[in-house]
């Protein structure tokens, strides 16, 4: 299994394109905190750093890591790898577990970096009294978050093995986050898996509910073994 994450991780490293959405998702946050500040100057950091988060988990993530759970399989298809991966006698579970958890992997370390943005901006701004409250709070929202966004991952991998193509992927992504934003402003989101991650940053202190608890663990569960059932079933020429 090992051996098979190693391989993975050496594929990302090559994928331009992965890399391009990686530093996009970086990138692009804190831009916007910065120039919220530089045009904002009297918004206090908290402010700042909700706005970010907001733009960052339900704007640009909701697109950012859609695609990437995507890339990691279908660019499989792009490459031409696709006769040897599927051909190669290991056991094919172990190389879409491999591939799940890299994806979690490239998610947790975007997590991470936006994270210490905002632990060391309190650090800068605020005084250490008021800092572990907040600090606290943050790192609850991010830890369910990202549990959330796991979520997501199995689904994206079935859609894009169903379609093998990453143009019909990005339309697929593209219209899954236009249709999250419009059921977040009509407020209809409460069971839309595409919007899980955001939901702690909403409202860090109501996520824990045991009906959503359970919602959450069903959707994630049913995916995933789907996804491990289509690629199992996979060859080079047809697909479940």
């Amino acid at each position: 299994m090992f051996d098979f994450i190693y391989i993975e991780i050496l594929k990302v490293k090559k994928s331009k394109v992965i890399l391009c959405l990686i530093l996009t998702a970086v990138i692009l946050p804190a831009i916007w905190f910065f120039l919220s500040l530089f045009f904002y100057p009297h918004s206090s950091w908290i402010s700042s750093s909700i706005e970010v988060e907001d733009f960052m988990f339900l704007i640009l993530e909701t697109l950012i890591f859609i695609l990437l759970s995507n890339y990691v399989f279908v660019k499989e298809y792009s490459y031409g790898t696709k006769e040897i991966e599927y051909a190669y006698p290991v056991n094919r579970i172990n190389i879409y577990v491999s591939k799940v958890l890299v994806t979690y992997v490239i998610l947790i370390v975007i997590y991470i970096v936006h994270f210490f943005i905002v632990f060391l901006g309190l650090t800068v701004t605020m005084a250490m009294f008021h800092i572990k409250n907040i600090l606290f709070t943050h790192f609850k929202a991010y830890m369910l978050s990202i549990l959330f966004q796991f979520c997501v991952v199995p689904i994206m991998v079935i859609i894009g093995n169903a379609l093998k193509r990453y143009s019909y992927s990005i339309l697929i992504s593209i219209f899954i986050y236009f249709f999250s934003i419009v059921l977040f402003s009509l407020n209809k989101y409460r069971n839309w898996p595409f919007i899980f991650q955001y939901i702690p940053v909403l409202n860090v202190n109501n996520i824990g509910s045991k009906a959503n608890s359970i919602y959450i663990l069903m959707t994630f569960l049913g995916t995933f073994i789907l996804g491990a059932v289509q690629y199992w079933k996979m060859n080079e020429n047809k697909i479940i």
